[in-house]
């Protein structure tokens, strides 16, 4: 019954998780408006910043930074997908 129960809580974790990206791709598509070119969507300054902070975080809590930074990596290319076409359709409206 334990493990059923941990299970249950791992799907619910995941769930909060996958909301939590998508409040995160609600507020870059609020950002694409706002941008003024699509270099400044992709200036490297800002991902390595993310990184770096995700990274520190993972090891707070006793995470392997690696993983946070794989994951946070692929995350962000598909993010910075959104934002650029996000932006190149709000310049047909």
């Amino acid at each position: 019954m334990a493990k059923n129960k941990i299970t249950k809580e791992i799907d619910k974790l995941d769930k909060e998780i996958v909301e939590l990206i998508s409040k995160r791709a609600r507020k870059v598509h609020e950002l694409a408006l706002l941008r003024d070119s699509e270099e400044e969507i992709t200036k490297n300054n800002r991902v390595n910043e993310i990184i770096q902070n995700v990274r520190q975080t993972a090891i707070k809590e006793e995470l392997s930074p690696s993983m946070i930074d794989d994951i946070y990596q692929i995350m962000i290319k598909e993010m910075i997908v959104l934002e650029i076409t996000e932006y190149k359709n709000k310049k047909f409206f």
